[in-house]
């Protein structure tokens, strides 16, 4: 029996948790022996290197919303033909995220089997989001959803689905000893680079604690962070970092993990940063609602807080 073929699509590369996520499932497929074509950016990321053949796709996040939305649209033609030239032989269009809807397009006019693997909840502004779901329904032959709560919330009625939860990674299974701590007590948060995702309240956390020390590990470049902090508070406290390559031994030296998503605006599908951090033995607050609320029982694990509230 001849190795399958793959067309996989994702549209930003870097060091946040759907590239991660996306690179284990190839790599898996990989070990399979499936045959994998990867059309992403050409920006740095999870998916850099791995056992696929890349294929770069034309683009680049620009702070213009028009510009932007311009950018991924030609993106998404150029994907979308690039999918198409690809398709002799093909077995599989493999689709991360709802954003690379271009190849979700070449892959049933191709006659191929088209599988999403989601993650988020909502796309903006919503015209967009109703796009890409649309495209979901008349072009997905299956979704894979990482959480029971993503597909509560965002359900194709008549597609095939199924719940794949996002695996611990392989470094994390063997979490290793605690390394000495800097700080008498520390806490962690890992994410997107997007007030949603509740940067701004961790930084008024910090202001509001100055005797506890709190770190910021953010999925961008040093300047995309500096620009966007250029508005918000900085206490002595608080230390900025961009992306890094190996997180773990942030865990092992904090005492305490904190996700602060709003979770009105941007609810947690999953939160991987959550069961990374978990597996390092640190407690964590997080979210009422979403993915972690599945992660995280109150008062076991950790404790569900919204950020909106101070108070708490």
């Amino acid at each position: 029996m001849s190795a399958p073929r793959i067309l996989a699509a994702h549209l930003w590369d870097n060091y946040s948790g759907s590239p991660r996520v996306f690179a284990q499932a190839l790599t898996a497929l990989a070990e399979e022996r499936a045959d994998i074509q990867l059309f992403t950016s050409d920006t740095e990321g999870f998916l850099n290197a791995g056992p696929w053949t890349r294929r770069v796709v034309p683009y680049r996040w620009v702070a213009s919303r028009w510009g932007r939305l311009g950018r991924y649209l030609w993106s998404q033609l150029y994907l979308m033909v690039a999918v198409w030239r690809a398709r002799k032989g093909a077995d599989l269009v493999y689709v991360n995220t709802l954003l690379p809807f271009g190849a979700a397009l070449a892959g049933k006019l191709a006659g191929l089997r088209v599988v999403y693997h989601l993650h988020e909840t909502h796309v903006e502004p919503a015209s967009l989001h109703g796009l890409l779901t649309g495209v979901v329904r008349r072009c997905a032959d299956e979704v894979a959803y990482v959480s029971d709560y993503l597909a509560r919330v965002l359900p194709f009625p008549g597609v095939p689905a199924r719940i794949i939860p996002n695996a611990l990674p392989a470094e994390y299974v063997s979490p290793g000893e605690r390394l000495p701590a800097l700080y008498r007590f520390e806490g962690l948060m890992v994410a997107s680079l997007k007030a949603e995702k509740g940067l701004p309240a961790f930084a008024q956390l910090a202001t509001d604690l100055p005797d506890l020390h709190f770190t910021l590990i953010v999925g961008a470049g040093a300047a995309e962070l500096e620009a966007f902090w250029r508005d918000l508070p900085r206490p002595g406290n608080l230390t900025l970092l961009p992306a890094q390559k190996r997180v773990k031994a942030y865990y092992q030296r904090a005492h305490l993990l904190l996700n602060l998503s709003d979770p009105e605006r941007l609810p947690e599908t999953f939160g991987m940063t959550i069961l990374e951090g978990m597996a390092c033995g640190l407690p964590a607050i997080v979210p009422p609602t979403g993915g972690p609320a599945e992660l995280v029982r109150e008062g076991v694990e950790g404790y569900q807080v919204d950020s909106r509230d101070r108070a708490a």
